[in-house]
């Protein structure tokens, strides 16, 4: 009998799961453009408050196109096309898209989601909400994802890591279990951030040539387009 209704109460809080993430995706989907500026912070452990790395971002999701940027990584993601850009390496990468436009940042942890353990969605103020998701397997064994309670728009995500990393680029470094966590701040529904989505801001575009533009000039452009993608 005990565990018929431990069965029922986890088979409810995975309906309440799906329903927060089926809110988030349609959050992203149902506005015609957002701009969010992103605060990435990566702790050494799951306990300190002390960032090891802390990288500022920006998310631009429109009907057209997907732009995010962290550090000194770019990507833009068109109907047709998806664009990389390292500026580290200065390299730019240009690539079909078979995906589609159907995203929204909820899609960079579903690899994190593989053997879903247990699902709760509880209350942490009068705004928000919280989604803590855990797995028996895998890198991550715990994510937890924030949300306004009215719309369902995304406020931040924490990571919690199984696996051991090195932080330290020293050989000899220890071996950590980190902690990220994603912060979003909503700054705009309008046309903000909206050069950022232009392909023509990235590549121009000849026939079949493809040549770094703007500020991209004199970067070195791998071309990974192939005439007929993979579906």
């Amino acid at each position: 009998m005990l565990f018929v209704l431990a069965s029922i109460v986890f088979m409810q809080a995975q309906d309440d799961a799906e329903k927060v993430l089926r809110g988030i995706h349609a959050f992203y989907n149902d506005h015609p453009h957002v701009y969010q500026d992103i605060n990435y912070n990566l702790y050494a452990d799951h306990n300190t408050t002390v960032p090891h790395t802390p990288e500022k971002g920006v998310l631009v999701i429109s009907k057209e196109a997907r732009y995010a940027r962290m550090a000194n990584i770019e990507s833009l993601v068109t109907k047709s096309l998806t664009i990389g850009v390292d500026h580290d390496e200065q390299t730019l990468v240009i690539s079909n898209n078979p995906s589609g436009m159907d995203f929204d940042p909820l899609e960079s942890i579903q690899p994190y989601l593989e053997g879903l353990n247990s699902a709760t969605v509880r209350s942490t103020s009068g705004k928000y909400n919280q989604l803590t998701l855990t797995t028996d397997i895998g890198e991550v064994k715990q994510v937890d994802i924030f949300y306004h309670k009215e719309n369902y728009q995304l406020e931040k995500i924490i990571l919690t890591y199984r696996r051991e990393i090195q932080l330290e680029d020293e050989p000899d470094a220890d071996l950590v279990k980190p902690r990220l966590e994603i912060d979003y701040t909503l700054t705009g529904l309008e046309r903000k951030g909206k050069a950022l989505l232009q392909l023509n801001q990235y590549v121009q575009i000849s026939g079949d040539n493809y040549k770094p533009a703007g500020k991209y000039a004199g970067y070195n452009l791998i071309n990974n387009i192939y005439p007929n993608p993979i579906k």
